[in-house]
């Protein structure tokens, strides 16, 4: 039976499980809902906190993008690559997704929720603020690794770049100032399965010209 994953189009964490299921050769039934669906009783008897991504596998419900992307890799991966074994290996890629879940995309959030629910036409500084400790932090993971959590691409990176891409469509970062973050995003543009993400990135920047106009 193929998994079912709930989605919202434009969601980051969403469209990094929908990369991270390409890269390891899984076929999703993806059902796409709305805003209000999430509190439906329908929905709320599958996941009470009403966020998305929820992904359906066989008897388990799993929710957090962070937790389907280490499942789906853990269950369908050929290889560890992505989510390694090993287990110091392992614990700099959790570092990475667990510092993605409790800063990086709470502070997107934040800001698309803002503009979304009218609150603010332009973004607070505090939130840029924190946008731009978060690009700090990340320039300086990537100058002691080529990749976010060691010397080739795990799910951390997807994950990550997910963030980071929406992110930047809210709070342009400097290409210049941050080099190694462009040069890393270049090199992840490159990666065959990111292509899985075009269609939803697309439908992003066109929500999100449609909340800020």
């Amino acid at each position: 039976m193929v998994p079912k994953l709930y989605i919202i189009e434009a969601s980051p964490p969403a469209r990094a499980v929908i990369v991270t299921a390409a890269a390891v050769g899984v076929q999703l039934d993806i059902i796409v809902v709305e805003m209000d669906y999430l509190y439906t009783d329908e929905f709320l008897k599958l996941n009470p906190q009403h966020t998305i991504p929820l992904l359906i596998d066989e008897d388990k419900i799993i929710c957090d993008s962070h937790v389907i992307v280490t499942y789906l890799i853990k269950k369908y991966a050929k290889d560890d690559l992505l989510y390694p074994s090993s287990l110091s290996k392992r614990v700099l890629v959790d570092q990475r997704l667990y510092y993605d879940a409790s800063i990086m995309f709470p502070i997107l959030k934040k800001a698309f929720d803002g503009f979304r629910s009218k609150k603010f036409k332009e973004i607070p500084s505090d939130i840029k603020i924190t946008a731009i400790e978060v690009y700090d932090i990340f320039e300086k993971h990537l100058t002691k690794t080529e990749w976010l959590a060691g010397d080739h691409i795990t799910v951390a990176d997807i994950s990550c770049y997910m963030s980071i891409k929406s992110l930047n469509v809210l709070i342009p970062y400097d290409s210049k100032k941050y080099a190694k973050i462009a040069l890393w995003a270049k090199k992840l543009n490159d990666v065959p399965y990111l292509s899985a993400d075009e269609p939803y990135f697309k439908i992003f920047i066109e929500y999100h010209k449609m909340v800020t106009s």
